[in-house]
This record gives C-alpha cells, structure tokens and sequence, in this order.
C-alpha cells in the first residue's frame, strides 16, 4: 500500500466510525423516548399528556423549517448573481405514451428558453418505436422546425441492438433501416428470427439469433453459428464463414467479385452477374466520404476497403484482403503468411446514427426499443458523451420556466464543488382533483422546506427528474454502475432520479436546490394511479435509503441524522396508531387524531408565511391522506422492493393496477377493529369516577375541536375550487407570485 496513502485512509475510516456511531445515537434516543413512553406535562389525571417523543419530533421541524428559511435567504441574495452563457448544455427529455396536450406544452417551453441557442441541445428520447408513438417524433420535428434537427427511428436501444435481415433481390423501402430488420425471402418463406438468400447454385440459409450470420460456400447452404459482435471471415478451398453483428453478408463463387456498399442507414441487396452489392443512405454522400459508405470487394488479388467505425484483415485466395478501418484495433491472427482471419467489432448501424445526430445536430429526436425510464435516459446521456459541459433532465409532462436553465447553471457556476443542482418542481394540472391540488401543496412542502434545508447542508437527497442539472464530466464517470444498478438480484428501471443524485453524492460532490429555476409538471389526478405513483417512489426511497448510507462520513451530519428520522418516522407512526386504536380508550383515539392535525396546522401555518399565501392552511389536510393511504402503501412498497417497472403508465393509455388498494383495506381493517374494540371497552367502563368524567369533558370539547377544523378546511377548499372554476387565479398558484 502506498504509504502516502495511509493518512488519507485512516481519516476516512475514523469519519465511518463516527458517523455509524452518531446515526446509531440518533436511533437510539428516538427509540428510548418512544418505548418509554416519558411525559414532560400533562393533567391530574394524565388524561391530557405531552412526551418526550412529541418533543423530539416537533424540535426537529423546528430546525428543519429554520434551516430551510436561512437557504431561501441565500437564495435570495444570491438573485443578482451574472451567468456566463460560455457553458454548454445538453437538455435531454424522457417520454413514454405521453399527452400530446402536455408533450406541446413541453418542447413550446424549452424552446421558449433564455439560453443561448448555441450552447443549449435538446434531445427527446421515446420509449417505444412502434407506429403509435409516432405522433411525438413528429410533434417534435414540427415545434423545432428550423432549429437544426434531425430525427432517428431506432429499433433497438444500447442494450438491446437490433436485427437486420435482408433478402436478395428486393429492394427496402425508404422507411426501413438496417436497425430495423425485415423478414424476406428468395422463394422461401422466414419467420422474424431467420434470413435466407439464394445465390448461385445453391441455397444461403442464416439463422441469426443475435442478428449475426456465418457462412459456408459450397454446393449446399450456409449455417450460422457466431458469438455476438464479431466478424470473422476465412476462405479456403470451398468456405468462407462470416460472423457479424448484424450488418451484411458476402459470398465469393468462383472467380467472381463480390461488392458491398454499406453506410448506416437503409439497405438493400441486388445480386447481378458476378456480384451481390448491399446499399445504404443515410445521407446523400459522395465518393471520398468514409463515413458515408463502405465498399468492399473480394478477388483473387488484394482488395482494400476502408471505413471509419472498424478494422480487418483477411485473406482470400492467393493474395491479402486489406480492410483499413480507423476506429477500432486490428487483431492480427497469426504470424507469418497473411491472417486466415481476423475478428472485428462490429457497432450497431443504429447506434452510430444516433451518436452522429448528437454530436451534430442542435435538436434531435430518437425513437427506440422500450426499455423503461433508465434505458432512455443512458441513450442520451451515452450519445452525448463529454460533447457538453453540463447535462439537464426533464419529463415529457413538465413545463419548464423561460429563466429554468439559466438559474440552474448558475448555481453549478458558483461552486466547483457543486455536482448537481435541482429546481422547484410545481403542478401543472393542479384543479383537476382533489388528489392534484393536495399534490401540489405537499410538492411546495417537499421542494421548498425539506429539499431547502437539506440544500443548506449540501446535500439534497434527490435531485427530482423533471428539473435537474448535473456536471456532464461527472456524470459520464458513473453512468454505467448507474445504468447497471442491482438490487437483491434485480435490475433497478425505477428510481433513476435519486440514485443519479446518490452517486454524485458518493464521490463527494454537493447536491443542492433552487428555488429560483421552477417548472410545472403533471401529477396523476386519480387516487389510484396517485397511489401507484407514490408506491413506486416509497420502492426507491428505500432502497436509495440503503445506498445513501454507505456515503453518509463524506457529508454534513445532517445528512445521517435526517436519513434516521425520516426512516423511522413511518414505523413509529404505525405502532402509535395501533397502540392507541387497541388501547380501551376513546380519547387516546381523539388525542391522537387531534395531534397529528395540530403539528400538520403549524406545519401549514410556516408554509402561509414563507410562500406568503394562505392556501397554505390546507397542506394540514394532507395528514389524513398520508395516514390513510401512503403509511399502508410504503409496507407494499417494502415487500415488493425488487420488482422492476415503468411504474405509472402512460398518458394514452391508463392501465389500471390494483395492488395497492391491498394494503389499504387491511389497515383500514385493522383501524376499524381497534375502533370497534375499543368503543365496546368503553361501553363496559364505569364512567361515574371523577377521572372519567373529565375524559368526558375531553371528548365533548376535542370532538367539537375537531369538527370544527374540518369544516373550516371544507370550506377553504370550496372557496378555492370555486375560484377556480371562475377562472380566476388561486391563491398562491400564479406564476411566478410566490416570495
């Protein structure tokens, strides 16, 4: 080991060593004041009592919100800060089946956007290729006509290369791509897995699992039998056998030459006398243009080829056959007479177009094979490269703020240190439910108090997907273990925003949050596919949860400490409520009820008067909803942490799920029983004690209490909603009103 090395080391270890042991304290004290149940105040007869726990828990929000007030401060004084618009950005937007309504909404807005046009791209990926994703490749090309753009159906995806299958004497149409295989015969018919061709004297059979074909020269047909990605090619009296990813075939008879001409768009196979000629176009090219077509023939004497993306060497007959291709490594086989062959790699014609437009385009839009969220997102951040400085994320359902980006950029401009930086994310369909307006109000909570505080120290937890802007250098450093994420055996497509934020975390970087990049985004208006959606998150939450701990010793303490409230905070929840419903008394129920509401009031009450509008109030109402149906979801969501999917589905086409509802039906039976028990309890208990009778006057008054709150929630929420079908603006969802 390097002795310079071992300081470094052992510092790291220590700050470990701390860290386990500061969490575990937190852990700890939470536990012992929960079980032990310690009362700090109560009444003679401790029918009325505040905890040590309550206490606990009410201080934390208390630090929390005064932390999250000093970062808006900075935030504020920091709004005359100058952007040096000399830093490229790549904006890179995931859709699947998206709303045409919300995907216009979207490219309108990031064309709207006030950042140089020379030093923003944008790259809109779909998840999916078929026909009826059509329409956003071409709502894309029409809302960015003129702007540079350029435009790919891909029938694969980086991890999934498609299969090219042709067939002699047909010409493709102009839609079909060597991406995008075909099933054709010369007089046989082929299922979607085989090729055939006939030449010659005899039959050509290729049967290409992996879109690869060997053959055999002879007077029978040819068999295929490749590994993956190779290309080898040895001829001798009677063979020549071709291994290929999957582009085109030869085959030499006699003394005939064989031409191909390939480039990496379209294809076509013509067999004429003496030659099979393949033919592609993606851009209408010249001669003396290497990266617009390759031509390869094959004699008796030396031929040479050359083209950009591979390399090979070969022999055939009795002189050399030279393929000089620059882009890749020459493995020559053998020493002494020219190679029998040599293996190359051979890249996805797809792929190639796909970086191409990338680098070369100002505007492009990809459509590929479905893959999920994950496989989306690494296309644009693979064909990117280090091609710019910094790399923003959106969703296909948001509406980005014209000043989104510059505000952005700003922050990571002010630190070096700085490896992300995420916005205020807000709701765009906020009056279409009840579900979308709560959702709205819990989003300004979540962004604009939690993420602020914790963007205070450093260390923001995620970085959410429809407004995110990462160092592009750093990125690329993590992409493939952040592709390739695994958990209990499983291949992670969800949580992609967090676990992006995770690993810039664990290299050391800081995370933060600005209130002043804001953009608007869909939110699911029905409670199902809400309850779908939020399962889904709690899934990643948890298991980025796992993943964030590992870096804790390289942050701020807060980190670890929030990380154990927050992670403990559900389960202590649970017991109380089960406790309590089960405990034989009414009031305990009451209490429990009309504590919850109070710290959500006074939690509501700093929201009014940070943001500065009183719609606020009604983020108090939420607590039921977290009760209700995200307290059960989050147990669901930790049975089924290893299940992989898209999550909610896609605008277009709703697909119902369920399964969530289980979790809620048993809690909401549990709850009901406890109540049950417990009233028949009281219905036994002697109530004429002095102890009872002033639980009475508890139940009369909390009750009234109660009662009273609700109809005062109702009733704001009328006005709101009343307002909103006047058209009018609602309190506090302006554009561009909040403090």
């Amino acid at each position: 080991m390097d002795a310079a090395k071992v300081p470094k080391l052992a510092a790291s270890a220590w700050r470990r060593v701390l860290t386990v042991a500061f969490a575990l304290l937190v852990l700890g004290v939470l536990a012992w004041a929960y079980v032990t149940g310690l009362q700090l105040a109560a009444d003679r007869y401790h029918v009325m009592a505040f905890g040590l726990y309550g206490v606990l828990l009410a201080a934390h929000l208390v630090t929390q919100s005064a932390f999250a007030w000093r970062e808006h401060r900075r935030m504020r004084a920091g709004a005359g800060a100058a952007c040096s618009y000399t830093r490229t950005v790549a904006l890179t937007i995931s859709a699947y089946q998206e709303d045409p309504a919300y995907l216009r909404q979207c490219l309108e807005s990031v064309r709207a956007l006030h950042y140089p046009p020379d030093k923003l791209r944008v790259i809109l990926v779909i998840d999916g290729n078929s026909p009826d994703d059509r329409y956003m490749l071409d709502m894309f090309a029409e809302v960015f006509a003129g702007e540079d753009v350029g435009t790919y159906v891909w029938e694969g995806n980086y991890h999934h290369p498609a299969v090219a299958k042709m067939a002699e004497g047909r010409s493709l149409s102009a839609g079909e791509t060597p991406s995008a295989y075909t099933t054709t015969a010369g007089g046989e018919g082929l299922n979607t897995m085989e090729t055939k061709m006939a030449e010659g004297r005899g039959p050509v059979g290729m049967e290409a699992p992996l879109a690869y074909t060997s053959m055999v020269e002879g007077e029978g047909p040819v068999a295929t039998e490749t590994p993956r990605g190779y290309t080898k090619m040895a001829e001798g009296r009677d063979r020549i056998t071709m291994e290929t990813p999957f582009t085109y075939s030869s085959k030499v008879e006699d003394e005939r030459p064989v031409t191909t001409e390939m480039a990496t768009g379209s294809t076509k196979m013509v067999d004429g006398v003496g030659r099979i000629a393949v033919e592609t176009a993606y851009t209408e090219t010249g001669p003396g243009t290497p990266s617009a077509y390759t031509k390869v023939e094959m004699r008796a004497g030396p031929v040479a080829t050359e083209r950009p993306s591979a390399c090979a060497k070969m022999a055939a007959g009795g002189g050399p056959v030279t393929m000089e291709m620059p882009s890749a490594d020459v493995e020559e086989l053998g020493g002494g007479p020219p190679a029998a062959y040599a293996e190359v790699e051979m890249e996805d014609p797809g792929r190639l177009v796909v970086e191409e437009l990338v680098h070369t385009r100002r505007c492009v839009c990809i459509m590929q094979r479905w893959g999920g969220k994950r496989e989306v997102m690494y296309t644009a951040f693979r064909a990117l490269g280090d091609a710019v400085d910094y790399v923003q994320v959106c969703d296909s359902d948001t509406k980005l703020d014209p000043a989104a980006t510059v505000e952005l950029v700003k922050v990571l401009e002010s630190n070096e240190r700085y490896g992300a930086v995420g916005g205020d994310v807000r709701i765009l369909n906020v009056s279409d439910s009840f579900i979308s307006f709560m959702s709205s109000l819990r989003y300004w909570m979540a962004f604009n108090i939690e993420r602020a505080c914790q963007s205070y120290f450093d260390c923001v937890s995620c970085i959410s997907g429809p407004l995110g802007l990462y160092r592009n250098n750093l990125l690329q450093q993590f992409l493939e273990s952040w592709y390739n994420q695994k958990f209990l055996g499983t291949h992670c497509t969800f949580g992609d925003d967090r676990h992006l934020t995770n690993r810039m975390l664990s290299i050391g970087y800081a995370t933060k949050y600005t209130a002043r990049s804001r953009c608007y985004s869909e939110t699911p208006a029905g409670f199902l596919r809400w309850l779908t959606q939020q399962t889904r998150w709690t899934k990643s939450y948890f298991r980025e949860w796992l993943y964030n701990a590992l870096w804790w010793h390289r942050h701020h303490p807060w980190m670890a400490y929030e990380a154990v409230v927050a992670g403990a905070f559900p389960f202590s929840v649970t017991a109380t409520l089960l406790r309590l419903f089960y405990g034989g008394s009414l009031w305990d129920v009451l209490w429990v009820l009309l504590c919850v509401q109070l710290v959500a009031v006074l939690k509501a009450l700093y929201a009014a008067s940070l943001r500065g509008h009183p719609v606020m109030l009604l983020m108090s109402v939420y607590a039921v909803l977290y009760m209700g149906g995200l307290l059960p979801a989050k147990y669901l969501a930790m049975a089924t942490m290893n299940q992989s999917a898209w999550g909610t589905s896609g605008r277009r086409r709703m697909v119902g799920n369920y399964l969530p509802l289980l979790p809620l039906g048993i809690w909401g039976l549990l709850l009901l029983g406890g109540l049950l028990y417990t009233a028949a309890a009281e219905a036994r208990s002697d109530w004429s004690g002095e102890a009872k009778q002033a639980e009475k006057a508890y139940l009369v008054v909390g009750a009234g209490v109660y009662i009273a709150y609700w109809a005062l929630m109702a009733g704001l929420y009328w006005v709101w909603v009343r307002r909103a079908r006047q058209g009018k603006p609602a309190p506090g969802f302006s554009p561009g009103s909040d403090r």
